[in-house]
Order: C-alpha cells, then sequence, then structure tokens
C-alpha cells in the first residue's frame, strides 16, 4: 500500500520556503462523507494512599515564669513540575529528555531504528504523557505512539502520517492514502473518518478545541503541481461521522488559499483563531512564504509576517521572504516566526535581511526575539522557555535549546532536529 501524503520536515529546510496568495476556482472538489468514531475519554486513576505514621509525642516541661512563643515552620517550595523536550538524535532515534529548572537532566531513548525506522514527525499529546511519532521503515512510513515520561514501549498503528492528537489525549489523528483516519488510545482500533479513493490529498490536521472536529487543508491530488503548489481551503471532518467534510463556514464560498497545503495549523491557546504556514514554489532558490492568522470558524484570513522582513522582500526584483517555523505565544496574542529575505534573481540567494526569530503581534508590533536560523519553536508550560533547533545555517544540523524570552540561549540539549517541548 503506497502512501500519499505530504510530510514537511525542519531538517532538509531548503531556501526554498513559502507564500500565500488567494483565487477563485473554476471548479470545487469536496470530498466524501465520513464514518462515525466516538470520542473516548480516559480517566486516569486515582493516586495511591500511603499511611503515615504520627511522631511520637514529645515531654515538654514549663517554665512558670516564662513563655516561649513557638519558632516559624519554614515550608520548603514544592519542588518544580518536571519538564521534558522530545527530539530526534542525528540518526533519527527519539528521544525525550529532563529539563527541568534549565538543568540538563536524563534522557530516554524510545526507538530504535533497527526496529521502527527513522523518525521524521513528533507531537506531543495535551497530557504531557504520549509522544506520536511517523517514522520510515522499509515498506513505507508509519505512525506510533509511546508513553515517554517512564518506560513505555512504542505502539505501531501502521501505514500513516502526520500526527494530530485529539484534546483529551484519548485519539490520535493521522493521514493514510489519501485518507483521514483516527485511532483510538482506550480501543487500540482505528477508522477512517473519509472516504476518498486515494484521490484527495490532506495535510496534517488538528482537532477542534471541543474535540468534536478535525481541521485540516484539502485539495485533489491532480491540482497537486510537481512541487506541491495548490489552492485549498480547509475543510471540517466531525469525528463522529454527522456529515460530510465541508469548508470552514467563513471560507464556504470565498476564495481558494493558493499555495502548498498549510503547515504548522494549530489553535491559539484561547482557541479563537488558527495560524498557519504555507509557500508557493518559484525556483530551486526559493519558495515565498507566509504566515496566516484566521478566525476559528475561517473568516478574516490575514497575512502576519515580520514588518521588518516584509518590507524588504519585493517579488518583482525577485526578493523573497522565507518561513520556516512558527508558534502561538501563550497569550494568544502573537506569534512567534522564523523569517529571512534572499535575493533569488539569478539564483544568487544572498541574503536581504535576517534570518531571525521575531514575536509578531495579531496588532502588527513586533519584538526581534535573537538573530540566527532557528526552526521547530515551542514553548514550555511556564511560558516562559523557548524550545527550539539552532543551526548556522538554513540547511545545516541543528542542535536542540532552550532560549528565554529575551532571546538568550539557557541550555544546550544537544545535537538533534524536531524538537518540542513537553505541553
Amino acid at each position: 500500500m503506497k502512501l500519499k501524503s505530504l510530510i514537511w520536515m525542519p531538517l532538509t529546510l531548503s531556501l526554498a520556503a513559502l507564500a500565500c496568495s488567494v483565487f477563485s476556482p473554476a471548479a470545487t472538489a469536496t470530498p466524501s462523507s465520513l464514518t462515525a468514531a466516538p470520542i473516548v475519554t480516559d480517566t486516569p486513576a486515582a493516586p495511591v494512599a500511603t499511611d503515615t505514621a504520627a511522631p511520637a509525642a514529645t515531654d515538654t516541661l514549663s517554665s512558670p515564669t516564662e513563655t516561649v512563643a513557638p519558632a516559624p515552620t519554614d515550608t520548603p517550595a514544592a519542588p518544580p513540575a518536571q519538564q521534558f523536550i522530545a527530539y530526534v538524535d542525528p540518526v533519527r532515534n527519539l528521544l525525550v529528555t529532563n529539563v527541568t529548572g534549565d538543568v540538563l537532566g536524563g534522557t530516554t531513548q524510545y526507538t530504535q531504528i533497527a526496529v521502527e525506522g527513522q523518525a521524521l514527525d513528533l507531537a506531543w499529546s495535551p497530557s504531557g504523557e504520549y509522544v506520536g511519532f511517523v517514522t520510515s521503515r522499509p515498506d513505507n512510513v508509519h505512525v506510533y505512539y509511546v508513553y515517554a515520561v517512564g518506560a513505555g514501549t512504542p505502539v505501531d498503528l501502521g501505514i500513516g502520517a502526520d500526527v494530530a492528537w485529539s484534546p483529551d489525549s484519548a485519539h490520535i489523528a493521522f493521514v493514510r492514502d489519501g485518507n483521514l483516519w483516527q485511532y483510538s488510545l482506550e480501543t487500540g482500533a482505528a477508522q477512517p473518518l473519509t472516504f476518498n479513493d486515494s484521490t484527495w490529498a490532506w495535510g496534517r490536521p488538528v482537532y477542534s478545541p471541543d474535540g468534536a472536529y478535525l481541521i485540516a487543508a484539502g485539495a485533489l491530488y491532480a491540482d497537486l503541481g510537481a512541487q506541491g503548489n495548490t489552492a485549498f481551503w480547509l475543510y471540517q471532518i466531525p469525528v463522529d461521522g454527522s456529515s460530510a467534510p465541508a469548508p470552514l463556514p467563513g471560507m464556504a464560498g470565498g476564495p481558494q488559499i493558493e499555495g502548498r497545503l498549510a503547515r504548522d495549523l494549530t489553535f491559539s491557546p484561547d482557541g479563537a483563531r488558527l495560524a498557519f504556514t504555507t509557500s508557493w514554489h518559484i525556483s530551486a532558490c526559493a519558495s515565498a512564504a507566509d504566515y496566516h492568522v484566521l478566525n476559528a470558524d475561517g473568516s478574516g484570513l490575514r497575512s502576519v509576517v515580520s514588518p521588518s522582513l516584509a518590507a524588504l522582500a519585493d517579488s518583482a526584483s525577485e526578493k523573497y521572504f522565507l518561513g520556516f517555523s512558527l508558534a502561538w505565544t501563550p497569550d494568544s496574542a502573537a506569534l512567534l516566526q522564523t523569517g529571512e529575505v534572499r535575493n533569488c534573481a539569478n539564483f544568487e540567494g544572498a541574503l536581504v535581511g535576517g534570518p531571525q526569530l521575531s514575536r509578531v503581534g495579531l496588532d502588527g508590533a513586533e519584538t526581534l526575539v535573537a538573530a540566527g536560523n532557528f526552526d521547530s519553536l515551542s514553548f514550555d508550560r511556564s511560558g516562559t522557555r523557548i524550545g527550539l533547533v539552532a543551526r548556522p545555517d538554513a540547511i545545516a544540523p541543528g542542535e536542540v535549546r532552550l532560549y528565554n524570552l529575551a532571546g538568550f540561549p539557557v541550555l544546550t540539549i544537544g545535537p538533534g532536529d524536531l524538537a518540542a517541548l513537553q505541553p
């Protein structure tokens, strides 16, 4: 069985990276209907109570002339919650490292290339317990998940790619042979949510905040160019099979988005908006990029790109903005994003601006966080640390690091790729 799916990997960042505009299609293709897939919520077992012996009583002699106030009791600060980061090492084994308190702790290797293959993609469950990941095996690419904060063994879900987790961490969605599938951790069963006879191409899905829908960029395979250029809407796909996939209400009947299928599709922490990256392949030198934000219903699509870099881009003179990674800030008010501008006239590829890591607010305000080549952006649960991969140039091997919000490195984990901090 041959998997038809687009897998976007920061490891192979070329100088060609990404853009987007809109146009009205002459005809609209619609994927077919779905089957039901009930959401199952796993309830963790209650912790086991521990009997604690009461301290023995102590006889105290009282002084008839002096009353001594009891000494204050110092209450030790609660230890910080453990914080882990998942990533792949240079040969693409899946690793998870303890980085609690900005201190390099123990590392667990969860895959072996001879068994699971090379890890190509990964995503933490919202509960912070599991990592879903995709590997390359001799027969095809496979989807796995593993309990990643202890002694977990990878579970093979079969052929697939583009992993996404439900909000309750009870289900995994993925793409297989041009269809969206959903796997239940409780039952161990997977079932298709779409039935397109491998004629459809889906980008990585994301669950709606209530878990009722998958949302994904979709287009007919026949409409994809050799380099992935196409036109698409974002579709909502109910996981209970109550209706067929349909464009988000705010997009229905409107122009499609022109470019490669959306990458980094993610909801803002407050659930009010979506953001994604797309691109348009131009040449071996560049794929012009764009970062987009829209309302959760698909309305209000707009570009949210570094103003300092956008001012340097000019398609007429073949100076293109290239973008590689984004993450919502914890307050849902801005995108953390990477970018640069290159001059691709005569394929020279000279830097015009950047590379840089910026915080770009939905109001257009920009703060430069750090200069350099970065990708695989994520925040820790405190919102004060940024996990990323830093590179000497856009295509060089990377190093996994933690940065603070002021743009300074606070911990180097080691060589690797596809970094993601535990939510």
